[in-house]
């Protein structure tokens, strides 16, 4: 069970990485043109991934179910954000643009990947 203040740890990374990765769209889209800029940001959400994953257990105390749970719910806010953003608020990435859809892309494939290690990693606990 995720307590209360793993809660607030998780929601804060959620917000934090969707923002992250948001500025990075909006800053830099010539990384997300659907070429190999765009497939190595995919390894870097890989990488950011495996450190958050390591972020929440350390900050949270974190291990097994509850770890599972804090990156469930990080996830889940950034992903939330991501679709909102995307959908109502476009200029925060690249405009109405193939970058912004990669970067957005990009957002959800680092949530995903996120929630995926945690469960891999964190099973046989």
């Amino acid at each position: 069970m995720m307590t209360t203040r793993q809660g607030w740890i998780a929601a804060l990374l959620g917000v934090s990485l969707w923002a992250c990765g948001a500025a990075i769209v909006h800053f830099l889209p010539f990384l997300f043109d659907g070429g190999i800029a765009t497939a190595a940001m995919f390894g870097v959400g890989v990488i950011t991934s495996l450190i958050t994953v390591e972020a929440a257990r350390r900050l949270g105390g974190a291990a097994g179910a509850p770890l599972i749970a804090m990156m469930a719910l990080g996830s889940g806010v950034a992903l939330l954000l991501d679709g909102i953003g995307f959908a109502f608020v476009p200029d925060l990435y690249a405009g109405r643009s193939f970058a912004s859809q990669a970067g957005a892309a990009f957002i959800m494939w680092a949530g995903g990947a996120g929630l995926l290690i945690a469960l891999v990693t964190e099973r046989k606990r």
